[in-house]
């Protein structure tokens, strides 16, 4: 993701130290998260008429699988208006990392509005990949967020009839 020109904002030290296997960017890290316990990487919304992307992944490694979609999406948004900002969550508990219980889905939302407030992402385009699309529906289920939503883009959402025996299995088999 540095080499693609996003900026990386760790959560606090704290929450930093209790991730294994270690990080060492969000150590050294100069961009400090305004949520406390969420990581993320940013490219700057410069774009005067396109809205910015707020990126939730799935269950896996991550946003490693991510990084070239990521960055293409970035270059195929720039244009003389400007570019079109990105916030990439990092939802570690679902990362192949050992951080701790996810955080409740009020307490996801209050990090992720203070996430968004300090970017000033007023309006957003959401977009959200497998487990992500779950906290797409906390998301839309938050008044003050909601409202924020211009579109949702979900790819492979798992959240929609997930009660059916054949998806709660491919899921769980098949992942």
């Amino acid at each position: 993701m540095l080499s693609h020109r996003f900026q990386f904002h760790s959560a606090s030290y704290i929450n930093a130290i209790s991730v294994f296997p270690p990080r060492p960017l969000t150590l050294i890290g100069r961009d400090r998260s305004s949520a406390e316990r969420v990581t993320y990487w940013y490219r700057p919304h410069t774009s005067q008429t396109k809205l910015p992307v707020l990126f939730l992944h799935g269950i896996g490694i991550g946003l490693y699988p991510y990084v070239n979609f990521l960055s293409e999406l970035y270059k195929q948004s720039k244009d003389i208006d400007g570019e079109v900002g990105i916030i990439a969550v990092e939802i570690l508990p679902v990362s192949f990392r050992i951080a701790g219980a996810a955080l409740a889905k009020e307490e996801l939302c209050k990090q992720l509005l203070a996430i968004l407030n300090y970017h000033q992402f007023e309006e957003f385009v959401l977009v959200s990949h497998s487990y992500g699309s779950i906290i797409t529906t906390h998301l839309l289920h938050t008044s003050e967020l909601s409202r924020r939503i211009a579109s949702v883009i979900l790819v492979d959402p798992v959240s929609i009839l997930l009660h059916l025996p054949d998806v709660a299995y491919n899921f769980v088999c098949c992942s």
